[in-house]
């Protein structure tokens, strides 16, 4: 199970009908809610403020807090035909994971891939940067190397991407599905994972020698998505 805290997300949850085991709140909260929101609640503990203040992960607790089940979408490993999947090697942030699932939801990417040494997507800091985004996009742990190799072999484009590289606003597409690859925070993409990349692209900007650092991999996702949002690739 996993935690999800903060009266909006939690409020979001149990509209999806998502599967929450344990609601623990504030009575008049719990009274706020509309009628029969709680009802695939399997256990709801009314505490004080106070007591909430207690178990709280947050340094401003709000009125509620649920514990959720992890046996969801989140698990299920394939995309959509004609889509593009996000693939993520080594995100070691929880705040930039949380924001790239963010992110993806907000522009209708359903599939994240994430390498196995990356940061859990149930862990407290990705889920309240996520924002709910958990809600409708699939999180799942994979070997990469395989798993571009089998990509490869299938013709998707795979797009990586690397400071310096031809604008990603003049990319062209082969075709409009495939796999849009980020690497690590401060190392970037491993060249393994370059090397099975069928077209590299990257973000212009004032400064691409790198001197005073790098683009976020999170603002990196949001920047690639919008642009092909904008040209309807997804």
């Amino acid at each position: 199970m996993y935690v999800v805290e903060g009266d909006k997300m939690v409020r979001e949850y149990l509209r999806a009908g998502m599967p929450v085991k344990s609601l623990i709140c504030k009575k008049e909260w719990l009274n706020s809610l509309e009628k029969g929101l709680t009802d695939g609640v399997d256990e709801i503990i009314p505490v004080s403020f106070d007591e909430l203040r207690s178990i709280s992960t947050l340094s401003a607790p709000h009125n509620a807090l649920a514990l959720v089940s992890t046996g969801t979408s989140v698990e299920k490993e394939e995309a959509p035909e004609g889509t593009y999947t996000i693939v993520l090697e080594t995100i070691q942030d929880p705040g930039n994971l949380g924001t790239i699932i963010r992110s993806a939801l907000w522009f209708g990417v359903q599939h994240i891939v994430c390498s196995k040494d990356s940061v859990d997507c149930y862990n407290p800091k990705v889920v309240q940067a996520a924002m709910g985004g958990l809600i409708g996009v699939r999180v799942s742990y994979r070997d990469l190397q395989p798993y571009l190799t089998a990509a490869a072999a299938e013709g998707k484009e795979i797009v990586a991407t690397s400071p310096g590289a031809p604008s990603v606003y003049e990319f062209n597409p082969r075709k409009r599905e495939g796999i849009l690859l980020f690497g690590n925070e401060s190392k970037g993409l491993s060249k393994a994972a370059c090397n099975l990349a069928t077209v590299v692209t990257g973000i212009p900007g004032k400064r691409e020698d790198n001197s005073t650092g790098s683009l976020n991999v999170a603002m990196s996702v949001s920047v690639v998505l919008s642009e092909f949002s904008r040209r309807k690739l997804i």
